[in-house]
């Protein structure tokens, strides 16, 4: 049991594309120092409970590292064993500044108070076309420049250039079919004739 529930850390090393024994080493001895009883005590320190539609909802904060910002940060989701996480990293160092169990941009909000001040120190935040993560950049980091990450501009614009490939299509067979149905018609009244 890694957490205060059974989680399989070999899903975010498949996903993160690092091998199983390297991420282990790694989140233990780095990112989560289980070395020691007091490492494992301070692991859901940064944690909070929210009240929403009448209960209160946990969300786990694993990773919160306010040393690993710099100018350029991105954000964005992951999908880990069944429940979505918000991960901002350093986009030049490829380093997870937060890891957090929501994608809401209230829930961030708070996630990303606990930060202070450092926010205002990022110039750029690259991110998906989410109006989600818009909302949470445009909040909380007030000097940032928002930049459309590459994959989803080019993804945005193959799916707009299908979607008018299919209309056109679509047009010139209803224009086919109009013509021939013109021309049974015309056929028919040419073979009545006889």
């Amino acid at each position: 049991m890694v957490y205060k529930h059974p989680f399989d850390i070999s899903i975010i090393s498949s996903v993160l594309g690092i091998s199983y024994n390297k991420f282990y080493r790694q989140f233990k001895e780095c990112l989560t120092d289980f070395k020691t009883e007091r490492g494992q005590e301070q692991l859901h320190q940064h944690d909070f409970d929210i009240y929403s539609n009448g209960k209160y909802k946990n969300i786990f904060v694993p990773i919160f590292r306010p040393e690993c910002f710099g100018v350029h940060m991105a954000i964005d989701e992951k999908h880990i064993n069944g429940q979505f996480y918000t991960v901002l990293s350093n986009a030049k160092t490829g380093k997870v500044a937060l890891l957090c169990s929501t994608i809401r941009a209230n829930e961030l909000k708070i996630c990303l108070d606990k930060f202070g001040p450092i926010l205002e120190t990022v110039s750029y935040v690259s991110l998906d076309l989410s109006p989600t993560f818009e909302l949470v950049v445009n909040e909380n980091f007030t000097n940032a420049i928002q930049i459309a990450d590459k994959f989803h501009v080019i993804k945005n614009g193959v799916e707009d250039l299908q979607a008018i490939r299919i209309r056109l299509k679509q047009e010139e067979l209803k224009l086919q079919r109009e013509e021939q149905a013109l021309h049974e018609k015309n056929t028919r009244k040419v073979k009545i004739k006889f």
